[in-house]
């Protein structure tokens, strides 16, 4: 059974939570009204389109929503002690992007940051790619350390731009993703500013 999110982020001391391409999921929402989570807990989503922004704003006026490109953030360094990632991972094409998009959210990360990312990707970690050769390197670089674990859920479809996607009936529990549980590698980031 995968870890929930509470678990996975209750021993952060800085709890700032960025979900990245938020779209128009409920998930915000549902991690702000965690009752783990709550009160202590500042959720802050972004998503690139100003349209999916200003709905949610709407359907949730109480959290904070941001357009923002997940590869160029605005925020400071150290900003959050976690960061969501349902998906976003899985439209950028290249490893190489992949790598530069988390890397962004390394230096948004407090060191010992948690980063949650929900993928239909297999994504490569440093740890996957040890005993290999591999010219292209990891999906997420040096900078996080991860352990992964295989989930099952429903197939998403959306048939309407302005609404979110739904379950595709009968595809409960069929589905293959992978979720990777990683915190900052301090180690990488002390080097990276040497």
């Amino acid at each position: 059974m995968p870890p929930t999110v509470s678990t996975i982020l209750h021993a952060q001391t800085f709890r700032r939570l960025l979900v990245v391409g938020s779209g128009d999921s409920a998930l915000s929402a549902q991690l702000a009204s965690e009752k783990a989570l709550k009160p202590e807990w500042e959720v802050i989503s972004i998503d690139f389109s100003s349209e999916v922004t200003d709905r949610m704003k709407i359907r949730f006026p109480e959290l904070a929503f941001l357009t923002m490109d997940a590869r160029a953030l605005s925020f400071e360094d150290a900003s959050f002690g976690a960061i969501v990632d349902k998906g976003l991972s899985d439209c950028i094409g290249s490893v190489t992007e992949r790598r530069k998009y988390f890397q962004e959210l390394r230096r948004v990360a407090v060191d010992g940051g948690r980063l949650l990312v929900l993928s239909q990707r297999h994504l490569q970690t440093e740890q996957d790619i040890l005993d290999q050769t591999d010219e292209d390197g990891s999906d997420l670089g040096p900078s996080w350390l991860c352990k992964r674990e295989e989930v099952y859920g429903a197939l998403f479809v959306e048939n309407d731009p302005t609404r979110p996607p739904f379950p595709q009936p009968g595809t409960d529990n069929t589905i293959p993703y992978f979720l990777l549980v990683c915190t900052t590698n301090e180690d990488t980031a002390e080097q990276s500013m040497t």
